[in-house]
């Protein structure tokens, strides 16, 4: 772009200092921190280059130790949202679930199956079925099974 013919013959030469002056008296008006598009140089673009390139490097140092410190947050909050989940599950269901040994004792005369907790407490009870009914009337005890084997199907 020419220079305009209003601007001193010597404008190339005068320091940016000198320029800003010259325009401060002639300049019709001025607006304070306005924004302006620059055409970057060949040193510019390269000064932008290792700015990015150091910044870029920092975010990802940044970057895992926030995924290591993420970690342990929510290392650290996992048996705290669990117990929650667990209180909310159980306070909707009406009831809770426990691991403990259960005790099954055939009631032959009412014809029903009950499961005692550890603690000596009926947690349910059933309706014997046929086959059970004639093996607790021969009086063969069943054996001790877990619960993935089906000692009390429901």
């Amino acid at each position: 772009m020419d220079k305009p013919k209003f601007l001193p013959s010597d404008w190339s030469a005068r320091t940016p200092e000198g320029r800003r002056n010259f325009l401060l008296g002639n300049a019709d008006r001025t607006i304070k921190d306005d924004t302006i598009q620059r055409q970057l140089n060949i040193e510019d673009q390269e000064q932008l280059k290792g700015i990015l390139a150091s910044h870029s490097v920092t975010l990802a140092q940044i970057k895992e130790e926030y995924s290591k410190v993420q970690k342990d947050y929510n290392d650290r909050m996992k048996p705290h949202k669990e117990a929650v989940k667990n209180a909310v599950t159980s306070l909707m269901k009406g009831y809770e679930e426990v691991q403990c040994d259960v005790y099954l004792i055939a009631d032959l005369d009412d014809n029903i199956l009950y499961k005692f907790d550890d603690k000596g407490e009926i947690v349910h009870f059933r309706k014997l079925r046929p086959d059970e009914r004639d093996s607790y009337q021969q009086g063969i005890k069943p054996v001790t099974l877990s619960k993935a084997e089906g000692d009390f199907p429901d």
